[in-house]
């Protein structure tokens, strides 16, 4: 049985968001182990996270693996997305969700902001 891959991330209405995560979502597929990959969004933007799970659960997928593109814990990461988790697994038979952490810390993430900060910092070390 295949596994699927949801990135859920809080969704804007700032059209670009969508074009940068697309390129996440291609990013991921290219160097995942998974033969699918779905962007879902909390708010704003579609797919939302019904919309993703149908899409896999159509193929067959009925493991899911739900990676929440977020920083830090909030009440979308501890609460909104556990809830309709909990839910989509009453509606859709047969699935299972493993929900990952968030990003938190991660020293590679920290020298890519410092990568940033230095363009724009011009003769800082």
């Amino acid at each position: 049985m295949d596994k699927g891959l949801i990135v859920i991330s809080h969704g804007s209405r700032v059209p670009e968001t969508d074009q940068i995560m697309s390129r996440y979502i291609e990013a991921i597929a290219q160097r995942m182990p998974f033969e699918h990959v779905e962007k879902a969004y909390l708010q704003f933007m579609n797919p939302n996270l019904e919309e993703a799970v149908n899409r896999l659960f159509a193929l067959g997928i009925r493991q899911i693996i739900v990676f929440p593109f977020f920083l830090f814990n909030g009440s979308h990461t501890k609460e909104n997305i556990p809830a309709q988790l909990n839910q989509l697994e009453k509606e859709f038979e047969g699935i299972s969700f493993t929900y990952m952490d968030v990003i938190g810390y991660d020293a590679v993430l920290a020298e890519v902001v410092c990568q940033r900060v230095k363009q724009y910092a011009g003769g800082f070390k």
